[in-house]
């Protein structure tokens, strides 16, 4: 009997094991890339420095906002399931909070409700509030009014009269609309000059 065949089977077979073995370990490190000029590692073998969304995934994962799907998985190219989506926006919306207000980073959450110590500024009988990322624009709804009021610190700019019932504002590619009247409705644009 000739051992010589079996002998060179298992050496191929060892060899063959040999290369899968440093082909996956290749494949199953963490990459680094830079970052807003900082290199950064993910622990995700499965994110490349060269995809273009690896900066995005990096301040995804840095910020608690996604975990990946393992501990050294991301899943770029994975479906998201709704709930998972619904988890994303919550936990955007609250690191939002949490930067945006310094009460929130302390975890105050509630002011006094002392009337005169909440106001800001004075509108005439406020209906709904806009933001068009400066000011907030306030639709009054008995004088038919809008405001436009300083979001950094409350202060009354200018009011706009002519809107009928003012009941919402919407601030929309730069334009600000405003909707009131008796039924029929209408839908009124503010000039802004």
């Amino acid at each position: 009997m000739n051992i010589f065949p079996r002998i060179a089977i298992r050496i191929a077979l060892l060899m063959s094991l040999i290369l899968c073995l440093t082909l996956m370990s290749t494949r199953m490190q963490a990459d680094t890339a830079t970052c807003g000029g900082q290199s950064i590692t993910l622990p995700f073998t499965d994110v490349t420095a060269g995809n273009i969304f690896f900066c995005s995934i990096a301040e995804a994962y840095f910020s608690g906002l996604a975990n990946g799907t393992s501990g050294t998985t991301y899943s770029p190219g994975n479906n998201l399931p709704r709930e998972q989506m619904a988890a994303f926006v919550t936990r955007t919306m609250d690191q939002a909070l949490k930067r945006g207000s310094r009460q929130a980073t302390r975890k105050q959450f509630w002011t006094p409700p002392s009337e005169t110590g909440l106001a800001l500024t004075t509108v005439a009988s406020p209906r709904l509030v806009k933001s068009d990322g400066a000011d907030l624009w306030v639709a009054n709804f008995v004088p038919g009014t809008v405001s436009r009021v300083r979001a950094s610190d409350g202060k009354l700019l200018e009011t706009w009269t002519g809107a009928t019932s003012a009941v919402g504002v919407l601030s929309a590619k730069g334009l600000i609309f405003v909707t009131g009247g008796p039924s029929p409705g209408k839908l009124y644009q503010i000039a802004r000059f």
